[in-house]
């Protein structure tokens, strides 16, 4: 049975697309152990870190020209789940930042080449760390264009579409995938560090209120039994009659 040539067409379309989203996965899975972007279509970390009373937690990012950085940060766990974050440029400038938070994120493009810092600021607590968990994405729009060369033998077939729209739209969603699921690991983090919490204060408070219970249950027993104490002889200690 022949198979039309819109058919083909949309098949090999799709075997294309799907193995630069698998390369682009791989990509952004894979351990970058200088965190450069260059020749990579983008890097992903994720991560929790402690950030300790009265200290501050910096990580720095060399990013590309051209590249489009996304941040995103949320407190789990500790005080009352508030931190500063601070975002500058190479030269120690600040961009952006977000003042006794609990969450936040920033998406920026990126006009100047060099190492960025990000920073969690925890120095306002005295006495309580608190553990934040660390998202990070930064990719560069300009390598999408090698789709239009590796499926040039495509527009020979496809005439009346446009690849390089489909292939933004590709991209747009992939970017909006990726926010989404930051979001939802958020969430979820989030709620199993207060389920944790919840477990913990009620288990603690449990243990608390039974030893109570069960130290005022021995004391008035104590003092009832003293009430009808009757002593067998006089304070001469000759037998009572």
């Amino acid at each position: 049975m022949a198979i039309s040539q819109p058919i083909l067409l949309a098949l090999y379309l799709v075997c294309i697309v799907t193995q630069h989203i698998v390369v682009l996965c791989v990509n952004l899975d894979g351990s970058q152990d200088d965190f450069d972007t260059e020749g990579f279509p983008g890097v992903q970390y994720e991560f929790k870190l402690q950030v300790e009373a009265g200290t501050e937690e910096c990580f720095y990012q060399k990013i590309s020209k051209g590249s489009k950085l996304h941040v995103s940060f949320e407190v789990l766990q500790g005080g009352d789940l508030n931190i500063d974050f601070y975002f500058k440029d190479p030269h120690f400038n600040l961009i952006d930042s977000h003042m006794y938070k609990s969450s936040g994120g920033i998406e920026h493009d990126i006009n100047t080449a060099g190492t960025y810092s990000i920073c969690l600021d925890n120095s306002f607590s005295h006495f309580t760390s608190k553990l934040v968990y660390f998202y990070l994405v930064t990719f560069i729009p300009e390598e999408w264009s090698k789709y239009v060369i590796e499926i040039s033998d495509v527009h020979a077939l496809a005439e009346n579409y446009t690849v390089t729209v489909l292939l933004t739209g590709v991209q747009t969603s992939i970017s909006e995938m990726r926010r989404y699921q930051s979001q939802s690991r958020f969430s979820v983090m989030k709620d199993w560090y207060l389920i944790k919490t919840n477990n913990e204060y009620i288990q603690t408070w449990s243990i608390i209120q039974c030893l109570v219970i069960i130290f005022t249950s021995s004391l008035t027993v104590f003092f009832v039994r003293r009430l009808f104490k009757v002593s067998t002889v006089t304070p001469s200690s000759k037998p009572r009659a």
